[in-house]
């Protein structure tokens, strides 16, 4: 005869959401006022590291705050669309010397399906993306949990709601 061993299994309580190095919060804002105020908050709140997506540059407070957290001490990076380079938030990033990549200047590639390449100039592209990475380290020793935060617009002044994660 033949014994097999007895395994114990012992019963696992279902994962809490609340354990999780992670939170989503979202917010639906009014404005362009309500979405930088959260995105300013993050800013003020760096203390060693920023990277920040801003697709539109007529609001100043927001190049304010960059300016004003590399000044302290903070590494800022930023990136941003390519006609964007003459907006008064831009330029001022520029003039201060903030690390801030033009992108999005049109795009070019060869379409296998067409046999043919094609190009968009960069007025026909538009920025999509806004977004901040807060105070984040990734080393094979070391990692600091970063405060993300994305939004659907930023940096402009048009009316209409956004969305805030």
């Amino acid at each position: 005869m033949r014994t097999l061993p007895l395994l114990a299994l012992v019963g696992c309580a279902a994962p809490s959401v609340d354990a999780l190095d992670n939170q989503l919060h979202t917010h639906v804002v009014n404005g362009p006022d309500e979405t930088a105020e959260i995105f300013l908050d993050a800013i003020d709140s760096a203390e060693t590291k920023l990277d920040f997506a801003l697709p539109k540059g007529q609001d100043t407070r927001l190049s304010d705050a960059l300016i004003a957290a590399q000044d302290r001490g903070v590494a800022v990076r930023v990136i941003t669309d390519f006609d964007e380079a003459a907006s008064p938030a831009i330029s001022a990033l520029l003039a201060a010397g903030v690390p801030t990549t033009l992108a999005d200047d049109g795009i070019t590639y060869f379409e296998f399906l067409l046999g043919d390449t094609v190009t968009w100039p960069s007025e026909q592209t538009i920025m999509s993306h806004a977004f901040a990475i807060v105070d984040y380290e990734l080393t094979p020793y070391r990692y600091a949990k970063p405060r993300v935060i994305q939004a659907t617009d930023l940096g402009g002044m048009e009316a209409g709601p956004r969305v805030v994660f």
